[in-house]
């Protein structure tokens, strides 16, 4: 039977917030739990029965209820900090021809002018967008027939005085880059095998990663010579098929787990792990977003 074994392991976070209308409400939830606590005292005390025990016991069991009508009311919700870490890109294309020069724009300014003032405004956004979406922001310059995603990047400081605006071509070269789709077939018979990134294993590369220009990767991995030790990777996205052979998967804190033909297993970045008892006729299909990640030998 299939199985699946996959450990998640996320951070929990919390925010406060000290905006004065949150301050008194939390100012007006005291004030009412005092107001309940000096109300029953003034009940019951002297009442025939109400000792200091019993009293106590109704202002907790009072201050509960309050506790839960406000839960109620509130619906408090738990963040999970989960940043993403597949690297996604931004494309801004910018046009560098003649045109721009033209003074139309507020304040009789260029119109190269507003791009760069729109840009300045917009920097410390696509900062954020860099450090905290983990997305690749890629500025371009077109204009001439010649343009060439890998000469095409915008320099500010660059004359505008390219003598057409050729969209068609700066689309169609920049589509060509990071479309990222594109048709693969790859055969065993010939391939070569090189040492994994775990040692003791080796390993054939499909030519996923080139296609998919470092969106994804896939290898196929088998016995190699030596033992292989505890390892830790950092990638997002780890996952396992073993298509032929045995194999007994350890993990820290973990039980081990015995893997045959048709079993999977996912490993989260940042838990030790150690591939052991390989059979000698081991095939594992190992899929990793993204294609590029470290792997810690401990």
């Amino acid at each position: 039977m299939n199985s699946l074994i996959s450990f998640f392991n996320r951070p929990l976070s919390l925010s406060w917030s000290a905006h004065p209308t949150n301050l008194l409400a939390i100012l007006l939830v005291i004030a009412t739990g005092a107001a309940i606590a000096a109300l029953t005292i003034w009940t019951y005390s002297g009442q025939l029965g109400g000792n200091r025990r019993r009293i106590l016991l109704l202002i907790a069991l009072r201050l509960l209820a309050l506790l839960v009508v406000l839960l109620t009311a509130l619906r408090p919700a738990y963040p999970i900090d989960d940043p993403p870490k597949i690297r996604t890109q931004l494309l801004i294309g910018i046009d560098v021809s003649e045109s721009m020069t033209v003074r139309d724009e507020v304040g009789n300014s260029t119109r190269i002018d507003a791009v760069r003032r729109t840009l300045e405004s917009c920097q410390p956004t696509l900062d954020a967008l860099q450090t905290e979406q983990n997305m690749t922001v890629t500025l371009y310059g077109f204009g001439a027939s010649g343009f060439t995603e890998a000469a095409g990047a915008y320099d500010p400081a660059a004359p505008v005085n390219a003598q057409q605006s050729d969209y068609r071509t700066y689309l169609a070269k920049t589509l060509e880059k990071w479309q990222g789709q594109k048709f693969v077939f790859n055969q065993a018979a010939g391939a070569e095998w090189l040492p994994f990134r775990i040692p003791g294993l080796i390993a054939r590369d499909t030519t996923i990663n080139h296609n998919t220009k470092g969106v994804a990767d896939v290898k196929v991995v088998r016995r190699g010579d030596g033992h292989s030790p505890w390892v830790r990777h950092q990638g997002d996205i780890l996952f396992n098929f073993v298509m032929e052979g045995l194999l007994l998967l350890e993990g820290e804190g973990k039980e081990p787990f015995r893997l045959s033909p048709g079993d999977a297993f996912v490993i989260p970045p940042g838990l030790a792990t150690r591939y052991t008892e390989a059979s000698a006729d081991l095939e594992l299909l190992e899929v990793a977003l993204p294609a590029a990640f470290e792997t810690e030998v401990l």
